[in-house]
């Protein structure tokens, strides 16, 4: 690199000269690990720290990434999803950039009527109470939940879900267990619905 030819200011301070030297050996630096906005060229092993300075460790879901893609889309999302904690769209985003698939959100249990689209006789939807109207409930529909993963779901769900909100049921339309005599009871999936209130 060529000699620059500092400002007059720069020239004055010997102190401010010896920093403006430092930039001249940048380009001899290997730049990626100093990019961290850079998710896929972090190494794997720094992965955690990277989540950390996002405030992703603990309660906010990082345990449920289970490999480093995973982990990667959920870092790359945590700017979005802190901007758009406590609304519906970011328990969304939380779940699908986890590969939970698509999900649909019940919520309240006010005004709530018997029109053939809300079907009381399955036993997940709130009835129309008036106490019930922060209640909400989710919906796997496309990619089955292992029992497993459950308290780390309810927990990362309700880091991002509004303050007022009780999550009060999880349900999966796909991969639910059935009375078929088929499939042996092995404590990794459940019947399709549970309860958590």
């Amino acid at each position: 690199m060529a000699k620059l030819r500092y400002a007059h200011i720069i020239n004055e301070d010997q102190m401010y000269k010896r920093l403006a030297d430092l930039s001249l050996g940048i380009e001899d630096l290997d730049t990626s690990k100093l990019m961290p906005r850079l998710t896929q060229l972090v190494d794997p092993d720094h992965l955690p720290l990277l989540a950390e300075s996002r405030s992703l460790i603990d309660e906010d879901g990082y345990g449920l990434a289970t490999d480093d893609p995973a982990r990667r889309r959920l870092i790359k999302q945590a700017i979005k999803l802190h901007r758009k904690k406590g609304t519906p769209y970011a328990i969304k985003l939380f779940l699908k950039t986890l590969d939970m698939g698509e999900v649909r959100l019940h919520e309240g249990g006010r005004h709530k009527q018997h029109d053939a689209v809300i079907k009381y006789r399955d036993g997940f939807h709130l009835r129309g109470s008036a106490n019930k109207w922060a209640h909400f409930q989710i919906e796997f529909l496309t990619e089955p939940v292992q029992k497993s993963k459950l308290d780390e779901i309810v927990w990362g769900v309700r880091s991002y879900a509004p303050a007022r909100c009780i999550l009060s049921g999880l349900k999966q339309a796909v991969g639910a267990l059935r009375h078929n005599k088929r499939i042996t009871r092995n404590g990794q999936h459940y019947r399709g619905q549970i309860w958590l209130t």
